[in-house]
């Protein structure tokens, strides 16, 4: 039975380990990388700190489902959230997380979706429009920034039932703080050391600014809920959005209510989660189809097909129609996973594959790494959105090993949300508009901050 110290990995420097060459925005990468070199179990050091990596299906599958009695979320995870306000379902654990999730979870149900169709109908108007005027003007621009106002709007719309438009709100600074916020929380899990609670960098600065204007933002939201079922009681019976829902339980005076600080922390998270990993997602899958005609043209075709005369879809009911655009939409996340690195620490001494690990060592699992393996995927490396559609060359395929949602009891409750922004999103660029990249810019590079986001996704719109 092999200790941890005994696995293989990469040598360090005495003291620092390899905390140096770990480049916060190439951290996903650099992990990666040693997989390929040393395994799907090996082990290397931030610090004296010794860390366990694991990209294998079937072993990240098992911790996933022994969630949250045998493992919890990385502690630093959770220390890192309740330092900045987070206290929610993300970092929450044990009871307090299932109290948390079974409080939260019923706002992303199936009803409560539905019900925010028209809403998100007329955000996917809006973007629309913002398109058309992209392609009259003819110029290259970086839609990644389209994408990510998109969906801040959903998301803030979905949580406060507020419509904050800022996609032709040129004032509206709130995208660009959450986007500054997770580049900090990327770079803070990289650290051997907590130095901005002693020393804080002009970055440190920043980011303490854009969390000040995140949490005014989410106060006011709450302050307004509040207000709302104040003059209209009949609210706490049935809440229009995920605010409302929570401070409903609170003025039913429900044993299980949030206090007003766990109510900020979910919001908070929502907002965080929601915005960044759907946006990555539609930015990504807008730069596969830019750059893989045949794909494109096949898209468009099944989406002329569904939706008929219009410009966008009418009813969610059509969502079902769209196979093809969905496959590409897989495909994207199989091949640029936005949420590729989980951390998790075991609760009691355990074996995990036959190696000893003591309780509170942390587990960096590799979940995205998985979609690129030969050994889980036939053609990994390609573009290839028939092999979501039973396509009978990839039945050798390991969809066990897709997981971008997460896994298990943890299994992320936003994901009916994220799917229908996402195919709104796509279907709509598709029915309308040709998408080329920008030949005159640079190439897109990955950055891992927190999830995994495209430099820049540079395009040139014209209409069909």
């Amino acid at each position: 039975m092999p200790a941890i110290e005994q696995l293989p990995g990469p040598a360090g420097l005495p003291l620092l380990g390899n905390a140096l060459q770990l480049k916060s925005s190439q951290v996903y990468r650099q992990l990666c990388e040693w997989a390929d070199r040393y395994g799907s179990i090996y082990t290397f050091r931030i610090g004296r700190r010794r860390i366990l990596v694991i990209s294998d299906a079937a072993l990240i599958g098992e911790l996933l489902r022994d969630r949250p009695e045998k493992f919890r979320r990385w502690s630093k995870m959770e220390e890192l959230g309740l330092e900045v306000g987070a206290d929610g379902v993300f970092v929450a654990e044990g009871q307090k997380w299932r109290r948390h999730r079974e409080l939260v979870v019923p706002a992303f149900d199936k009803l409560h979706v539905k019900h925010f169709w028209s809403r998100l109908e007329a955000v996917t108007e809006r973007l629309e429009n913002h398109w058309r005027a992209r392609a009259i003007a003819r110029r290259a621009f970086d839609i990644r920034q389209d994408s990510m106002s998109y969906t801040v709007d959903i998301v803030a719309g979905f949580a406060f039932g507020h419509d904050l438009n800022t996609l032709n709100d040129k004032d509206s600074v709130l995208q660009g703080h959450l986007s500054q916020f997770l580049h900090t929380a990327a770079r803070r899990q990289a650290a051997i050391f907590p130095y901005w609670r002693y020393l804080k960098s002009k970055l440190d600065r920043k980011f303490d600014a854009s969390l000040a204007q995140i949490n005014q933002t989410v106060n006011e939201m709450i302050a307004q809920a509040r207000v709302r079922i104040a003059v209209d009681p009949s609210l706490c019976e049935r809440p229009g959005n995920m605010v409302e829902a929570l401070v409903a339980y609170q003025n039913n005076n429900d044993t299980r209510a949030l206090s007003d600080g766990e109510i900020v922390g979910n919001v908070l998270t929502f907002l965080l989660a929601g915005e960044d990993t759907t946006a990555n997602t539609i930015a990504w899958t807008i730069y596969y189809m830019a750059r893989h005609p045949d794909i494109q043209r096949e898209m468009q075709r099944e989406v002329d097909s569904v939706i008929g005369a219009g410009t966008r879809l009418s009813d969610i009911r059509q969502i079902d129609e769209l196979r093809y655009v969905n496959a590409v939409i897989q495909e994207s996340m199989r091949l640029k996973p936005v949420f590729p690195l989980l951390t998790l620490e075991p609760n009691q001494d355990v074996l995990i594959d036959n190696v000893s690990v003591t309780r509170g060592t942390p587990l960096f699992l590799l979940p995205g790494h998985l979609g690129q393996q030969s050994g889980c995927f036939t053609d990994a490396w390609q573009m290839r959105p028939e092999r979501w559609l039973d396509d009978a060359r990839y039945v050798d395929d390991n969809h066990k090993a897709f997981m971008p949602f997460g896994s298990g009891p943890r299994y992320c409750p936003g994901h009916r949300l994220a799917k229908l922004e996402c195919l709104m999103a796509i279907s709509t660029l598709a029915r309308n508009f040709h998408v080329l990249p920008d030949p005159d810019a640079v190439e897109t590079s990955e950055i891992y901050a927190f999830t995994l986001c495209p430099s820049h996704v540079p395009v040139l719109l014209s209409k069909r």
